[in-house]
């Protein structure tokens, strides 16, 4: 009987982290684009940058709030930044998993 539980518990285990993992992922890959487009688009203008970056949000099929992706240049810096919520699906429940992507990167001109 202790087998049977163990088994179903590290079933639940990995099937909760094959849910976690892919949202985990895309949010460190949404970081690391948003990294780029701030190092190598510092003088672009904003709304270019923004768009860019919701273009990579949809290519990532990660939920989509165009209010919410902000795009501000000030002090020498390029802020960039995303709040969204993925549900995550746990059998018996949902679970909502929140992230907030942000970027602050200096502006270099070269």
């Amino acid at each position: 009987m202790g087998c049977i539980f163990w088994l179903v518990l590290v079933g639940f285990g990995a099937y909760v982290a094959l849910q976690i993992i892919p949202a985990k992922m895309n949010a460190a890959e949404l970081e690391k684009f948003m990294t780029g487009q701030a190092e190598q688009n510092g003088e672009a203008p904003l709304e270019k940058i923004r768009e860019n970056v919701i273009r990579r949000i949809q290519d990532l099929n990660l939920p989509l709030e165009r209010s919410a992706v902000k795009v501000e240049r000030g002090g020498g810096r390029l802020k960039i930044s995303y709040p969204y919520t993925v549900p995550i699906n746990l059998v018996v429940t949902t679970w909502d998993m929140e992230f907030n992507v942000a970027v602050d990167r200096p502006i270099f001109i070269i």
